[in-house]
């Protein structure tokens, strides 16, 4: 009988939770750091000051699913998007799992998002008990760059998919 409860119950969240998923409505978020993007409204809001640069990350509400986005100044006019990605991953020591055809998004879709450049990867990382995907996309515009960066526990990665997807491509470069 427990169980059964148990089932029960198990379903019971997944019901719940499909039916959240399902009613979260998009809102927009603006950041005076000349970005914005669509985030769903169940998700929860956050920012670390330590990494020195202006940041913020929406999260759902049981932490499987992120979506963040840091501003970091251009210290090299001659660096690319391309080079920008290619340190990011040097430094945590991943491998992009992308084709290389597919690492340099269409010109259409960067200068839909504001850019003059743009360059993406997907890696796998592991986080406490929990195998990620992670997304990572690097826009340049002007004396900036633009990384946002999503991140999904492999096993949820259909759950979250399409606010992940949405989220990427309302994202917006709004500075001059």
């Amino acid at each position: 009988m427990a169980k059964i409860l148990s089932r029960i119950s198990a379903i019971a969240v997944i019901v719940l939770m499909a039916a959240s998923a399902a009613s979260a409505k998009m809102l927009t978020y603006k950041n005076n750091a000349g970005f914005q993007f669509d985030y769903p409204d169940d998700w929860t809001v956050s920012s670390d000051d330590s990494v020195g640069v202006p940041n913020i990350t929406y999260s759902s509400a049981d932490g499987f699913a992120a979506f963040g986005v840091y501003v970091y100044p251009m210290n090299d006019k001659k660096m690319t998007a391309l080079g920008l990605l290619n340190g990011t991953l040097e430094n945590l020591e991943a491998e992009n799992t992308l084709p290389k055809d597919q690492i340099i998004p269409p010109s259409a879709e960067i200068k839909a998002a504001g850019a003059t450049d743009g360059a993406v990867a997907v890696i796998e990382t592991q986080q406490g008990e929990y195998n990620m995907a992670v997304g990572i996309c690097i826009l340049v515009k002007g004396k900036k760059y633009y990384m946002y960066v999503q991140s999904v526990v492999k096993d949820s990665i259909k759950g979250y998919s399409g606010n992940l997807s949405k989220m990427a491509k309302s994202f917006k470069i709004t500075a001059k």
